[in-house]
């Protein structure tokens, strides 16, 4: 064993050399962010267009939610019948609007993934392998996902998903490229990845 490495409780020590490694590697990190800041500063950048949707709960299929879906992802899906959502509000019915995520909503996110993964060194000494790519504008996607059916449960939820991006015969499987992925997500918590 190697008398300059030290263990202690069952775990090596790090010898000062790789710690003064570590903390350079950080400060030149800083380094680097502070005069980015400074030679690139941020110009105003509007939120990105979103219009009202019309969401059926997954709890209680009667209540209408009114949400906010970006315009960008509508347009990646086709249309909004495809994900559940409705355009108008049905006749009779009073919507809810929910913001933030205190109401669990049911959402399918995606990016695309490029076939060759970019593997670049960042100006701080450090190297990041990037699958995603950007297809138009960007690259991560979101929208909520219900069922124009009622009743309906989250298995329902969960086939029309798996309809959408099955590996195999998925309906908008080319939204994901050769290595993007898709999630099924209630609230925070994810329920299937494809």
């Amino acid at each position: 064993m190697n008398p300059k490495v030290g263990v202690i409780m069952g775990r090596r020590v790090k010898d000062s050399y790789e710690i003064q490694r570590i903390l350079d590697k950080a400060k030149k990190r800083e380094q680097y962010r502070e005069q980015h800041r400074i030679n690139n500063p941020k110009p105003y950048k509007k939120r990105a267009d979103f219009r009202p949707v019309y969401y059926r709960d997954i709890v209680d299929n009667e209540k209408i939610i009114k949400l906010q879906a970006s315009e960008a992802a509508i347009q990646k899906i086709g249309d909004l019948a495809t994900v559940g959502l409705l355009n108008a509000l049905p006749a009779g019915k009073e919507p809810i609007s929910v913001r933030g995520l205190n109401y669990p909503i049911v959402k399918i996110m995606w990016f695309y993934g490029d076939d060759n993964p970019v593997a670049s060194t960042t100006p701080w000494g450090t190297r990041v392998i990037r699958y995603h790519d950007k297809d138009g504008a960007q690259s991560h996607y979101s929208i909520p996902i219900s069922s124009t059916k009622v009743p309906f449960g989250i298995d329902d939820l969960v086939s029309e998903f798996q309809s959408l991006f099955n590996p195999n015969n998925g309906t908008k499987r080319a939204l994901l490229g050769a290595r993007g992925q898709a999630k099924l997500v209630l609230g925070r918590s994810t329920i299937l990845t494809l």
